[in-house]
């Protein structure tokens, strides 16, 4: 195109001052080089100059410099690459953190004050469109599989989604998954999670089998470790949970126990959204048979129940609201830690309150992530 562009250029002045004879002879070497057809070449070589194309679209600076998108893509890979509406909600509060340990010094790695004073004024889309680049590098595995049983429906109470949720911490929705890889044959690791439907707040724990009493262990282990009461447990309309031994077990705790329709997914949509994201996210797909991995998955568990429970905000629904057109659409509300959302529960004391804030203060986000990537690499490096 250039080419016929600069030829045209060139012929059209000797064209309009040529005679007949030569006019033709002109015509007849503008059409070998061109290709056309003599009265579209006719046209070009008599017809106006081609006018040319002005772009009236004013040009403008970035609005964020290139040292923040470097700390943004550094700071977003440490989160654990979420999306920009969650890592705006918790910017601030990983900024703090990550400054307090070391891992952002003013001076280094282009980080200073007025980079994170951009940081904390990007908008969500802003974020996602900044990290489009490193989104498109991130592919995620598959997970493990969701193992499957009886229930004891007689004797215990059917929890659907129509029925109204508690207004306050305590209540669990809980779920085995099963680490078998690709064969659910010979025994293999098991990993329970209980998910508080009020908070978000997020508890797994591996057990050797799914045995029943391996089961009672590993729930007797949550209620241990989970900083508020347990008031009641929902679980799914699968294997091994509910069961006469954790039924039991129940009662002597003084503990609710439910569980959903069988085939009704909307039942239970803290477990499953949990499972994808804490347990089909970080656990991966792979076999857990032996001491070695159990050992570490239960370190990885360990330092993926701190960073969502401490560092990962969650959003819940609020309500429904009308487009214009008609439709109804979910109305959220502003995404927040499970710790933050449990202190402004209202259920623990002043003492459990700073006991939190404290550990939480003294815990740093990178090496939770820098831990979650070590053992999933030896769990990868291990399976069979």
């Amino acid at each position: 195109m250039g080419e016929r562009v600069e030829v045209t250029r060139r012929l059209r002045q000797a064209y309009r001052g040529a005679a007949k004879a030569e006019k033709t002879a002109i015509l007849d070497e503008f059409c070998n080089l061109t290709g056309l057809a003599r009265s579209t070449a006719r046209r070009c070589l008599t017809g106006p100059e081609d006018s040319k194309r002005i772009d009236h679209r004013s040009t403008r600076e970035p609005k964020y410099s290139a040292q923040a998108a470097t700390v943004l893509a550094r700071v977003w890979k440490l989160m654990g690459c979420p999306s920009g509406k969650y890592m705006a909600a918790a910017m601030g509060q990983w900024l703090d953190a990550l400054t307090r340990h070391g891992e952002l010094i003013e001076g280094r790695l282009g980080y200073s004050q007025a980079v994170r004073a951009e940081l904390e004024h990007m908008s969500p889309a802003t974020i996602d469109r900044y990290l489009k680049v490193e989104r498109s590098c991130v592919r995620l595995e598959g997970g493990p599989a969701i193992c499957h049983g009886n229930l004891l429906r007689n004797s215990i109470t059917t929890r659907t989604a129509a029925d109204k949720a508690e207004g306050y911490p305590g209540f669990f929705e809980i779920d085995t998954v099963a680490h078998c890889g690709s064969s659910v044959a010979g025994r293999f690791a098991h990993t329970v999670i209980l998910t508080d439907v009020h908070t978000g707040w997020v508890h797994l724990e591996v057990m050797e089998d799914d045995t029943h009493a391996q089961m009672v262990a590993g729930l007797q282990r949550a209620v241990e470790a989970i900083p508020f009461t347990i008031c009641g447990l929902d679980c799914s309309a699968a294997p091994g949970f509910p069961n006469g031994e954790v039924t039991a077990w129940a009662r002597s705790q003084d503990i609710l126990l439910t569980h959903s329709r069988a085939g009704a997914r909307n039942d239970r949509p803290t477990a499953d959204s949990w499972n994808g994201h804490a347990l089909r996210r970080c656990g991966f797909a792979q076999r857990c048979d032996t001491a070695w991995q159990r050992h570490t998955l239960a370190q990885l568990w360990k330092a993926v129940r701190l960073k969502l429970n401490y560092f990962t905000p969650t959003r819940k629904p609020i309500g429904w609201s009308d487009t214009a057109d008609g439709r109804r659409r979910r109305r959220y509300d502003t995404p927040t830690a499970p710790l933050d959302r449990l202190l402004e529960s209202g259920t623990l004391s002043p003492a459990q309150q700073d006991e939190l804030i404290t550990h939480r203060n003294g815990i740093n986000p990178a090496n939770l992530t820098r831990e979650i990537l070590r053992c999933q690499d030896l769990l990868l490096n291990s399976a069979r």
